[in-house]
């Protein structure tokens, strides 16, 4: 086998303080204020030029944080630090569940009514899910933002989970969920989450089981919002077109009066327990699937870290590819992807970064036919990522740079709903907003020295945890995965 292991499109989808009526406000210019690692480095001066963040914490400790763009269209949120992580095996699925009951209507308006004024105004209400937090998002023209925070505070804080409502809703979840059951996609990363974190809430699916669809009660959902819907776990962003002032005055309306559990936010890794790691190997043998559908992965640094930069980099040093998309591996440029699109040997080859406050789930996704190149498919992978902790060349290192800066852009000059999902989660995940030239700037100072230590502390000698699903018959066993973690220069 190894005699066929020989060496050997792109990936882009991973305070100057004063008081105030009695809050504090601040006023992040390059967002190096407040961080949680000073960087030692200058920052370009080319790329200080970007709209201060600012940022508010309201008596209760509901902060508000605005990123102000010129146009006529704004976008506003609010984005609650909990999600099913927060749950547990009797009640997984209530996050979810809940994020669709404020949809039903209030105690002052119906949903037809609330649904009518938003086409009234041309506003786009939206709302999800995740495993770490919930938002709730808006966009609208400039002169609507007072009517968006309004109702999203209406929706949020005066909803009526009516038990008609709910039964009602079960269904709509119920098919929810069986179209989620349809990807295989969310079928592997579900798997790889209970496999790895199977102690955890980190370990529950986002919808939940069926059996709790079919009996999450209104008192449970109301418990959830009690815990958990606290003033110092949310945050209202502004982007676009807003006003500062104007919005923490709104703010102050419509939640300075939410209870809370401490006036002074933090980072959201704070309020967790970081959950066991467990190396595992889980197969789920279907018919149902196409050949094989599979991931290798390992437990990552939390994205507070300093680490968490070069892991974003080494997904963009391994690359991607998809046939779909073309010759596989004519126009790859990393080793990993030239060499298995040349050998034929799966469909399609994708990194994964699945990163949350405090640790991380990372690795490579695949697809191919389940047939005997599985083995060496797999290998491959282990060996590319094995690589790491002793060969990295200065060529491919600034290759993922270009293509992580790239991808840093989107979060800060992409679409208002882009922008003010980034600033919604990093107030929540680091309590402040890093700025791109920071990000550039981290990015930059990262070494070929700095990944093979990264890769070292990750993957070397490490448990991974595998996943198939599909036609598993030739995945490969634990006990060879786990071998080519530490023979590196096999």
């Amino acid at each position: 086998m190894l005699s066929k292991l020989s060496s050997h499109k792109t990936l882009i989808k991973s305070v100057l303080h004063h008081q105030r009526r009695g809050y504090a406000t601040s006023v992040v210019e390059s967002a190096l204020d407040q961080s949680l690692h000073t960087p030692s480095y200058h920052l370009p001066k080319e790329l200080t030029k970007a709209a201060a963040t600012r940022v508010t914490v309201l008596d209760n400790g509901f902060r508000v944080v605005t990123e102000p763009k010129v146009g006529e269209t704004s976008a506003v949120g609010v984005f609650i630090g909990a999600g099913s992580r927060q749950e547990s095996v009797l009640n997984n699925g209530v996050a979810h569940f809940l994020e669709h009951m404020y949809f039903k209507g209030t105690n002052k308006r119906s949903k037809v009514d609330i649904e009518a004024e938003h086409e009234r105004t041309g506003s786009l209400l939206n709302a999800h899910t995740s495993r770490e937090y919930t938002a709730f998002t808006i966009q609208c023209l400039k002169n609507n933002v007072d009517r968006s925070v309004n109702s999203l505070s209406e929706i949020l804080l005066d909803s009526k989970l009516d038990e008609k409502d709910i039964n009602e809703e079960r269904s709509v979840i119920l098919l929810e969920s069986e179209d989620v059951s349809q990807s295989v996609e969310e079928c592997v990363y579900d798997e790889l989450h209970r496999t790895a974190f199977p102690d955890s809430g980190l370990g529950l699916s986002i919808l939940g089981p069926i059996e709790n669809i079919k009996k999450l009660s209104r008192q449970q959902m109301i418990q959830y919002q009690k815990d958990f819907y606290t003033a110092e776990r949310m945050v209202l962003v502004g982007t676009g077109n807003v006003d500062h002032d104007k919005l923490v005055n709104l703010a102050e309306r419509n939640f300075g009066h939410l209870q809370s559990a401490t006036k002074t936010p933090r980072p959201l890794g704070e309020y967790q327990v970081t959950p066991e790691y467990i190396g595992s190997d889980v197969r789920v043998e279907t018919d149902e699937v196409n050949g094989l559908h599979g991931a290798i992965g390992f437990q990552g640094p939390g994205l507070s870290s300093g680490d968490m930069v070069v892991i974003n980099l080494i997904q963009f040093i391994l690359g991607a590819f998809d046939i779909s998309q073309g010759a596989p591996g004519k126009y790859a440029a990393s080793n990993m992807a030239q060499y298995i699109g040349e050998q034929g040997w799966a469909q399609q080859v994708l990194p994964f970064l699945h990163g949350y406050s405090d640790t991380s789930l990372f690795g490579v996704k695949f697809v191919n036919d389940g047939g005997e190149d599985t083995d060496y498919l797999m290998v491959e992978i282990l060996r590319q990522m094995t690589r790491l902790c002793y060969k990295v060349t200065t060529a491919e290192l600034e290759r993922a740079k270009n293509l992580l800066k790239l991808s840093v852009l989107s979060q800060y000059d992409g679409n208002l709903k882009n922008v003010l999902e980034e600033v919604g989660r990093q107030t929540l995940l680091f309590n402040r907003r890093p700025s791109a030239a920071e990000m550039f700037a981290r990015i930059d100072s990262i070494t070929v020295d700095d990944v093979k230590r990264v890769a070292n502390t990750y993957i070397y000698d490490k448990e991974p945890v595998l996943v198939g699903v599909g036609y598993t018959k030739e995945f490969i066993d634990y006990s060879w995965a786990r071998m080519f973690t530490s023979s590196i220069r096999l």
